[in-house]
């Protein structure tokens, strides 16, 4: 496994812009449901509470609770994005 890892937030983000287009590329070919505001709030709660608190992030200090939020942050760009390309449909 090779890991490409970025080495500021703004790397960071640059990462997050290519990689939340293609997963939200992915489900939208996959006809995932439809988003709506309850997904926008509920996915990357659920994520943060994933990575923080279930995966214990808390325990490395502040690092692992910037992580539990950016990678919240993603995933409401996922379904942001998702959602965008279903109105297009509309």
């Amino acid at each position: 496994l090779i890991h490409l890892s970025h080495r500021s937030l703004g790397e960071g983000f640059t990462k997050s812009v290519l990689w939340t287009k293609m997963e939200a590329d992915l489900l939208f070919a996959d006809n995932h449901l439809k988003v709506n505001i309850f997904h926008l709030m509920k996915v990357p709660l659920e994520e943060f509470i994933k990575r923080v608190f279930a995966q214990k992030g808390f325990l490395d200090g502040t690092i692992g609770c910037l992580e539990g939020l950016i990678q919240a942050f993603n995933k409401f760009l996922v379904y942001a994005q998702l959602w965008e390309k279903q109105q297009k449909l509309s």
